[in-house]
Order: structure tokens, then sequence, then C-alpha cells
């Protein structure tokens, strides 16, 4: 057995803890591949985001924040809780929108993903939950492509 078939039961095991400590990420804008500290991402006015959620039980929203908007808008995102990912953790995968189809469209947006427990959300209160909830990926920056 070479030393890299050694190695990748380690690799592995340090993937999935990575996703049990951080239990919500994003990964994915489109198709592309995104982390935290990339430099902004270009989207067009709308845009799959993708991440990964350490608990299937958990619904995912997609927060985005929109220049000079004093509020978020909330994108439920669908979770694949029939396969684990092979470094631990369920894909999630939200279709976000970015300004108005019409409208004016420049400027960063800011894009985190929240999971909660569904059965804490009371009537009305979705955005005061999905604010106060403590399972938050890393936040990244969108800019809207002039198409």
């Amino acid at each position: 057995m070479s030393w890299p078939s050694r190695l990748l039961p380690f690799l592995l095991l340090f993937a999935a803890t990575a996703v049990a400590q951080n239990g919500l990420t994003i990964d994915k804008v489109g198709k592309e591949p995104v982390r935290p500290g990339d430099s902004a991402k270009e989207v067009a006015f709308t845009a799959i985001i993708e991440g990964v959620v350490a608990d299937p039980n958990l619904s995912v929203y997609v927060l985005v924040q929109s220049p000079g908007a004093a509020r978020e808008r909330a994108f439920a995102a669908t979770v694949d809780s029939s396969r684990p990912e092979p470094s631990g953790g369920y894909r999630w995968r939200a279709v976000c929108q970015f300004g108005e189809l019409m409208g004016d469209s420049e400027g960063a947006y800011q894009a985190r993903a929240v999971a909660i427990n569904p059965a804490g959300v009371q009537r009305g209160k979705l955005l005061e939950t999905l604010k106060a909830g403590k399972e938050r990926s890393d936040v990244i920056t969108l800019t809207r492509s002039k198409q």
C-alpha cells in the first residue's frame, strides 16, 4: 500500500471533522467553487447557491443582503438527505435572486446560509428566527453581471 492510499482515510476524517465543526458551509455559486475570502463572484439575476449542512433535519435558508437595502431577503434551500457527502454532511441547494429583474443591480451582495430547526419558527417570525440562528456559514460577496 502506497503512502497516499494510507493517508486517504485521515484526509476523509479531517474533511468530515471540518464539516462537523462548522455545520454549515457554502461551497458553490452556479457551477463555480467558492470559499470565504475569495474575490467577488459574478452572478446573473438568479443563481444557484450550494453547500453542505451537517444535520439533514435542519432547514437551510440563504440570506442575501442587496446593496443599500435595509433588510435581507431569505431563499429556502432544498436539502438532499437521501445520501451523505463523502466528506460528511448533506448537500443543499437554493435558487437566489440578486436585485430586480429590470432594476439597478450594481454593487456588492452579501450572502450567508443559515440552518434552523423548522419546529422553532413562530408564525410570521421566519426572518427574525433566521437572524438569530446559530448555525451560520461564512459570508460570501457576489456582484451581479451586467447582462
